[in-house]
């Protein structure tokens, strides 16, 4: 027998509120086992680690990144695993199996397709054998507890041929353990969702002090095979009125629900993903969106640090804000998926990524009407784990285009910052800069909005009345352009960025009467409102700073 151990800190508790009230959900994969650790604080929330592939390792007395002080004490660490035997008919297998687990001190073995009929329990030496079989010799589930544990065994439920729950009592919080045998390779879609429904059933019964263990997924089986199931690949949309004219369509934003198990296989590819982009620095040092440990306030003081410097400088500046149209829904798969080799993401990997993006379809739910499936051949999938992730990857060459200037990128929120001596030379900078990421944006299959898109020209003291137009050139000589055939962009004094409010002289008057607009009716929130940005816009000028303490004062009541 070969059990391939693994040393698991907590999991992926929370992910895309998969079940709102359990405090954490541990995956176990095909023949992997678990060890449980004793911890300090019971928010034990992580990433989870299968295979061969750790993500972190563990050492004792070693911080985790986001993870409390692990403090371990060897005779308060228990194993937990989960194996496929084929068989437990054969005379001296269960034997075998108990000798493992002594061998390889596992407490807890899940046992999927032992093939035992009827359910019950027994007592077999130092072990409590919980089993679930069918009537026909096929399939079957059981759970073998140490003698250690078997005495913090509260109750069990023995659901089907495939299901099997334990619920254990434990020091911090109890411990329910569901063990599945899933459906093979060859099963159709409709017999894999029936079970994940029943895991959802038996998940439901777990309360909001209880870790919950699922044992023998076999997601790395569809990995390894480049195949993402179909039935994850269903989003329904449900209509959620914005407010005004209920019978306009624009008045309702989308919401797409996606199956809970599909975000959960997501979450364990994104992390692999990011891991291996961040390792490699594959991803465009201008891109700050969707990255560990990186935040639309870095995106902000990069523009910023950017305008002061040319600013303290005596240049002239110009700042573009590019606006793109649905980005995410204008996705072009096949562009998507000739793109992902330059990140390395071949063979397996690429056939994985094409099958997850392939035949997708979306049903719309009113009043609890669901209307006939359509198929998907564009964007990424709304709501899911991966799609932002694959975003980035597409514009990577946008937040990489050699203009003379910078680019600041945060998802599809792009600024392109240009500074000189002189207004037509910074003109020329910023045409030429802007036209180079329109010709790439284009070649993407994307749109860029030129009604929405703009610019500002910023400086210190006054800002000239000339207007210098900055055009989208779709002619085909720029020198001798008549201007009627492109696309002008509309300049102004100020814009609200990734929350903040720039003004053309940024002196943050704008922002902080915004600012005392929110504050008014948002005491709760005054320390997160007051701090976003903080870095940015906390140099403002003492005059500025008095509106907000007069406002804090009013809020307190303070005189």
């Amino acid at each position: 027998m070969h059990l391939y151990v693994h040393k698991i800190v907590s999991t992926i508790a929370e992910v895309a509120g998969m079940v709102r009230s359990i405090r954490s959900v541990t995956l176990l994969f095909g023949n992997k086992s678990l060890k449980l650790l004793t911890i300090e604080s019971t928010s034990t929330i992580n990433d989870i680690m299968y295979g061969n592939d750790l993500i972190e390792e563990f050492v004792p007395g070693k911080r985790l990144n986001k993870v409390p002080q692990v403090v371990i004490m060897r005779n308060l660490c228990s194993m937990i695993g989960t194996r496929i035997v084929r068989t437990l008919l054969q005379t001296g297998k269960l034997d075998n199996f108990k000798i493992e687990m002594e061998r390889l001190k596992i407490d807890i073995l899940g046992i999927s397709e032992m093939r035992w009929n009827g359910q019950g329990n027994f007592i077999s030496g130092d072990y409590s054998v919980i089993y679930s079989g069918g009537d026909n010799g096929r399939n079957g589930v059981s759970v073998i507890l140490n003698k250690k544990w078997a005495q913090y065994m509260r109750s069990h439920i023995s659901y089907d041929d495939r299901l099997i729950l334990i619920k254990l009592k434990s020091v911090l919080n109890d411990i329910t353990i569901i063990q599945s045998f899933m459906p093979i390779t060859q099963a159709n879609d409709e017999e894999v969702e029936e079970i994940y429904k029943k895991i959802e059933e038996l998940i439901n019964l777990t309360n909001s002090k209880e870790n919950c263990i699922i044992e023998g997924l076999e997601c790395d089986r569809g990995i390894q095979n480049s195949i993402f199931p179909e039935n994850f690949k269903i989003a329904i949309i449900k209509p959620l009125f914005k407010g005004g004219d209920r019978k306009n369509i624009s008045n309702y934003r989308p919401i797409s629900m996606l199956f809970n198990f599909s975000k959960i296989f997501e979450k364990i590819i994104k992390t692999r993903l990011i891991s291996y982009l961040e390792k490699n620095n594959l991803l465009s040092k201008n891109q700050y969106g969707f990255r560990p440990g990186i935040s639309t306030e870095n995106a902000l003081y990069n523009a910023t640090q950017f305008l002061y410097d040319s600013l303290d400088n005596g240049l002239k500046t110009i700042a573009v804000f590019i606006d793109l149209a649905k980005a995410f829904d204008t996705i072009h798969h096949n562009i998507l998926l000739r793109l992902l080799p330059n990140f390395g993401i071949t063979n397996k990997s690429l056939r994985w990524f094409k099958s997850y993006l392939s035949n997708r379809q979306q049903m719309v739910k009113l009043n609890d009407v669901i209307s006939n499936g359509t198929f998907i051949e564009y964007g990424v999938p709304q709501g899911s784990v991966l799609g932002p992730i694959l975003f980035i990857l597409y514009i990577n060459a946008v937040c990489d285009l050699n203009i003379d200037g910078k680019i600041v990128t945060y998802a599809d929120d792009t600024c392109l910052l240009f500074s000189d001596i002189s207004w037509e030379g910074v003109n020329l900078k910023a045409t030429r800069g802007l036209n180079i990421t329109y010709k790439c944006i284009n070649e993407l299959g994307l749109t860029m909005n030129s009604d929405k898109t703009t610019y500002m020209k910023l400086l210190i003291n006054r800002i000239t009345n000339d207007e210098i137009p900055l055009l989208i050139h779709n002619c085909k000589n720029q020198l001798t352009c008549n201007i009627q055939n492109c696309k002008r962009i509309f300049q102004i004094s100020k814009i609200r960025y990734l929350g903040i409010i720039i003004n053309n002289n940024l002196r943050w008057n704008f922002h902080i009467q915004n600012l005392v607009g929110k504050l008014r009716y948002s005491l709760h929130r005054y320390q997160s409102i007051c701090q976003y940005g903080l870095l940015v816009w906390g140099g403002v000028k003492e005059n500025f700073l008095k509106i907000l303490q007069s406002n804090q004062n009013n809020v307190l009541r303070i005189k």
